[in-house]
């Protein structure tokens, strides 16, 4: 196949300039997507957004990590933020506000169905955000929920209205039915209504990330110990303070996927470890041995819809791992997933030699509560050999690749229906916030062999995944955007070449011109032909409306904006390559038709002309 140089003969018309100039180029843009996706990013910037919600209209609700809830309609955002609880969260380090959830059919009237669901971490020192132990004094997470309503044409959460479902504070300091936040990181995770009405919390283990920690490490955050000043007990219960074996203890609500009456935080009876009381920790816990687990992604179509049947849809958690793996877990109720005996599918670093201080003290050597349950799918932080199953990375063709690596699990969100190809129904959309990338992830049948994908690359900082209920699109909120701040954008979409036809056999076959690539801004697209006839000149015609007029015994599809440009086909295979990078210039949405003629003195017309393709920017 050859790649001719292009010669432009006279002065073109400013887009036709860039677009001609245009071939031949690469890429040089980071970010990379199938051919005709695209992430459009929505108007307005947040401060470091962490999570959002999409109501069934399509509205967004946005929670900042700082403390504040945003509203996005789709072309702008609410003025006003619908709540500012800045001077009660704590967001230093890993945490803040970090979950969000609207009440099943929510409608911002005030009523039954207004409720919004925050999971956030409580700051010991108000309207400060302080270093895990500033002044031995401590932290805890906390669940609440408002009512919406309107105000003037605004949508405000109605702090009259506040109900504290899990995380409620005595007056002596103490906190029985806190949510542990020990240190920096592992806190709050994601908030997600199941079909049966039940609300899943996913929580972290609140323990140290920056040692081995068993406990025994931070006396006052615990309710044995008294602040010499404050006089106000340490806010977590001291049967708690065994570090990461929080996730193995059903004492603590902590490392743990919890299933949650919304309406009064209680657990269910027909949860796995229902010991009696509701309002007990062990019956409020649906599954255990989590490390970190930030976002997961219920699996559609499924789950009863009665919660004392305790057949709700199943979750995929992506728990992000320690040194080593990162994991996605299928929960379908009462699994132990591990941690921090194991990391992924295999033993971590140095917990499983840790020798108890007590009898009955969680640790790996003693059984565990729950169904010992591996991940469905793990990968490495380096080696991409690492991987669980092995050989599970392939292409779109099915072909092996060589694994994949990442930092921080983004789990992620299901497409089902909409206007991407076929290929994509049914599949995970997954992430990773530190590599910033997205994949895909698929099953030959349910629990069956799976296949992960490469999607997208340069997706900056991912943290959730949402699809819009009405055009199926994925939104990706992003922490940070090139600018700086957070922001969304919108996973679009559309079939950037059309084939037109109107085709001008010459001596053999009317020669068959054919676009592929991406049409946005910086991507990479190549125009290919085939079916020419060697050692003749070659005409590109590229115009920004269609013409459709007799031309030498054919149609001339495009109107061109300049003339034609030139192509010297060196003798060969009767075959080209153009390829380019789409001119940063044009707007999107932009169509243009291009079609190639050729002299031919044998063919009927002295002439031979390829169908005429329609290509559209985006």
């Amino acid at each position: 196949m050859t790649s001719p140089t292009c010669h432009l003969r006279s002065t073109r018309a400013a887009a036709a300039v860039l677009l001609l100039c245009a071939l031949g180029l690469s890429s040089t843009g980071a970010q990379v997507l199938p051919p005709g996706f695209e992430l459009l990013s929505l108007p307005g910037e947040l401060n470091r957004p962490t999570d959002m919600a999409v109501a069934n209209d399509g509205t967004l609700y946005i929670a900042t990590k700082a403390g504040e809830v945003h509203r996005h309609d789709g072309l702008e955002l609410q003025l006003a933020p619908c709540i500012d609880l800045r001077d009660e969260i704590n967001d230093f380090g890993d945490r803040g506000l970090l979950g969000l959830a609207l009440h099943p059919g929510f409608s911002p009237d005030g009523g039954a169905r207004s409720w919004v669901y925050l999971l956030y971490t409580v700051s010991p020192l108000p309207g400060q955000d302080v270093v895990y132990n500033f002044d031995d004094m401590f932290s805890f997470g906390r669940l609440t929920r408002y009512r919406a309503g309107s105000v003037a044409g605004e949508v405000l959460l109605e702090e009259s209205s506040r109900q504290v479902l899990l995380g409620n504070q005595l007056p002596d300091g103490s906190v029985p039915d806190a949510i542990a936040s020990v240190h920096l990181s592992h806190a709050s995770g994601t908030l997600a209504f199941a079909s049966d009405g039940s609300l899943y919390v996913t929580t972290g283990d609140g323990s140290h990330f920056d040692l081995v920690d068993a406990g025994g490490n931070d006396d006052a955050a615990f309710d044995d110990w008294v602040h010499p000043d404050t006089l106000q007990k340490g806010p977590t219960p001291k049967a708690q303070d065994s570090g990461a074996f929080r996730a193995q203890s059903l004492e603590s609500l902590a490392g743990k996927l919890l299933r949650i009456n919304p309406s009064t935080g209680a657990g269910y009876a027909s949860n796995p470890f229902f010991d009696g009381d509701v309002f007990s920790n062990p019956s409020r816990v649906w599954a255990l041995g989590l490390r970190n687990p930030f976002r997961a992604a219920l699996l559609p179509g499924s789950g009863e819809t009665d919660p004392s049947a305790g057949d709700p849809n199943p979750l995929i958690i992506g728990d992000v791992g320690w040194g080593d793996r990162e994991e996605l877990n299928l929960c379908l109720g009462g699994e132990n997933f591990g941690w921090p005996c194991l990391e992924g599918f295999a033993p971590s670093f140095g917990y499983p030699g840790f020798d108890p201080p007590a009898p009955g003290f969680p640790n790996c050597n003693t059984a565990m509560p729950g169904l010992a349950t591996l991940p469905f799918a793990a990968w490495g932080h380096s080696d991409p050999a690492d991987l669980l199953p092995p050989d599970s990375h392939v292409d779109e063709q099915g072909v092996p690749q060589q694994g994949i690596f990442g930092s921080t699990v983004i789990g992620g969100v299901w497409y089902a229906r909409g206007d991407y190809p076929q290929q994509y129904h049914e599949r995970l959309f997954f992430g990773d916030f530190g590599w910033s990338w997205l994949r895909t992830l698929s099953f030959d049948e349910p629990q069956g062999p799976l296949w992960m994908r490469d999607f997208g690359e340069g997706v900056l900082f991912p943290v959730d995944l949402e699809r819009d209920p009405l055009s199926g699109d994925i939104l990706v909120l992003h922490l940070f955007t090139a600018t700086g701040n957070g922001g969304i954008s919108r996973l679009t979409f559309a079939e950037p070449w059309q084939d037109l036809g109107q085709g001008l056999a010459g001596s053999g076959p009317a020669p068959n011109l054919t676009g592929t690539g991406s049409l946005a801004p910086g991507s990479p697209f190549v125009l290919e032909a085939a079916g020419l006839l060697p050692d003749s000149a070659l005409t590109f015609f590229v115009g920004f409306s269609e013409l459709g007029a007799p031309f030498k015994g054919g149609v001339l599809v495009p109107d061109p904006a300049a003339p034609g440009f030139d192509l010297s086909l060196p003798s060969g295979d009767g075959s080209l390559s153009l390829p380019g990078s789409w001119p940063l210039e044009i707007p999107p949405g932009l169509p243009f038709w291009v079609q190639a003629w050729q002299a031919d003195p044998e063919g009927p017309q002295g002439a031979a002309a390829s169908n005429a393709l329609l290509g559209t920017s985006h």
